[in-house]
């Protein structure tokens, strides 16, 4: 069933859109066409895309450092309050602040939830944004760790949540120390998965938490992002090599 909006028929998957733009906060067409519109041509999404943001769902705009300087879409506070808003959100965050980090958190997103073993995938926006109740307890206790995502992974019959970091530059090693303890501090946390952009970085945070925590269990499983788009077993190591593979 659809709802006649201003020159548009606002369909059932639009407002899955809405709700996936607050998820990821921004988004490419070519994004929205691969995660929402499977199976239209890329002009028909645009054409849908332009619509809803005359209806001040959306919002587009350009910047030439990201995306090749082509049109990125994010939801609109009209777009959020019309149809994401449930009246119990802590905050409302719509624009992203580090695009092409997104960007690419988009693309993870989708790749990671064509696992099999994949049976959720939760974005920073969506555990900030919602108080401890909207989603499972074991999920809600995972939000104050501000991680870039939480996946929920089948392992054995059982389930369980892991927090996801995609790292893209290297920062100095007192940055990384607290991001380390974070997740050691908590008993909850078993695994995180760690991408990162390149090797540097990648040996850098594994060497910090080899040094810092000798005698713990490793909690931390790497991957290269290059490696991630290729790898059909979808495999992280720790720094011993040990592996968890999400296919």
């Amino acid at each position: 069933m659809t709802t006649s909006i201003r020159k548009m028929n606002f369909c059932k998957q639009d407002e899955k859109l809405l709700h996936y733009l607050h998820q990821v906060k921004v988004a490419s067409y070519k994004q929205i066409n691969r995660d929402m519109y499977p199976d239209y041509h890329i002009r028909s999404v645009c054409n849908r895309v332009y619509r809803l943001e005359n209806n001040r769902f959306l919002q587009g705009y350009c910047n030439r450092m990201f995306n090749s300087g082509q049109r990125l879409i994010s939801l609109t506070k009209h777009g959020f309050n019309n149809f994401v808003a449930n009246g119990l959100e802590r905050r409302i965050e719509l624009r992203s602040d580090a695009v092409e980090h997104d960007l690419t958190l988009v693309d993870i997103r989708n790749l990671l939830l064509q696992s099999s073993r994949v049976l959720s995938y939760y974005s920073e926006n969506q555990l900030q944004t919602w108080p401890s109740g909207i989603f499972c307890s074991e999920v809600s206790q995972l939000a104050n760790l501000n991680s870039d995502g939480v996946i929920t992974l089948e392992i054995d019959n059982e389930t369980v949540n892991i927090p996801l970091e995609y790292e893209a530059s290297s920062k100095s090693s007192h940055r990384y120390e607290p991001l380390l303890k974070r997740y050691y501090s908590r008993d909850d946390v078993h695994a995180v998965l760690y991408l990162c952009e390149n090797q540097g970085v990648l040996n850098k945070i594994a060497k910090i938490e080899e040094d810092t925590y000798p005698s713990e269990q490793p909690k931390f499983f790497y991957k290269l992002i290059s490696k991630l788009w290729i790898d059909e077993a979808m495999k992280f190591e720790n720094y011993h090599g040990f592996g968890l593979k999400l296919n």
